[in-house]
């Protein structure tokens, strides 16, 4: 079994003592005790942290993933082997990561995350492995448990209750969208809009584009949009390759 882990920068200055939190070291001696080949970034903060944990160990069956040459690896603590990506990508930054990133998921039969609700990276890294039905057990640090998502939509779904917006913010949206009293009341009361569904209705609302730009400003703008878009290319994506043709 080989398992993708993956996580958010921000554990690095999180925990004051370095550490992740008890129940992520748990899973990790589990994956261990059962021989998995583990498949993990060079990044800092998580990835450095589960890098640290594995080298005290001395557990060897370990591969480090890298974007660009040998001599761009950030962390590979207990030198172990390494694969390199992106070696003539001539983009920088996130692009040559992502493409990482996506070999990774390929890799992996399935995914262990920390998820701090923003991590931008750590979100694709899950999404990639839901649309392939690969399970990612997912460990929310902002509400301390792990939830096991094996599809786009139990991520989508994860998210709405979690993530979304309030009932009122919908109510809101959908009246400056045109939408009759009544409708609201039973798209909202029966809980028939999900965030990703909210922002589609705001770009094609017969309202002005200045109109538009105020209302998904309203919406809290960055993350939920970036997670609208990548779930929303992902799921294009798995139906593409569902077609054959990709």
């Amino acid at each position: 079994m080989r398992v993708f882990i993956s996580g958010s920068k921000v554990l690095k200055d999180s925990i004051g003592d370095g550490r992740l939190p008890d129940t992520v070291y748990s899973k990790i001696n589990s994956l261990m005790a059962d021989g998995a080949e583990i498949i993990i970034g060079d990044c800092y903060g998580a990835d450095t942290l589960v890098q640290r944990y594995l080298y005290e160990k001395q557990y060897r069956n370990v591969t480090v993933y890298v974007s660009g040459n040998k001599n761009g690896t950030r962390n590979n603590i207990g030198n172990w082997e390494e694969k390199h990506f992106g070696v003539h990508n001539t983009s920088n930054g996130y692009g040559m990561r992502i493409e990482k990133d996506l070999h990774m998921a390929e890799d992996a039969d399935c995914g262990l995350a920390l998820w701090d609700g923003e991590s931008k990276g750590t979100f694709v890294n899950m999404v990639c492995l839901a649309a392939q039905g690969k399970t990612c057990s997912t460990y929310f640090l902002n509400e301390q448990k792990w939830v096991d998502i094996s599809s786009l939509d139990e991520l989508e779904r994860y998210l709405n209750q979690h993530y979304g917006w309030q009932d009122e913010d919908i109510d809101k949206v959908l009246a400056i969208c045109g939408f009759s009293e009544e409708m609201r009341n039973y798209l909202v009361t029966e809980h028939l809009i999900s965030a990703f569904d909210l922002i589609d209705i705001v770009c094609q609302a017969p309202v002005s584009l200045e109109e538009k730009i105020r209302t998904l400003n309203f919406l809290g703008r960055e993350n939920n949009i970036l997670k609208h878009d990548v779930m929303k290319a992902a799921a294009q994506k798995k139906k593409m390759v569902k077609n054959g043709i990709f």
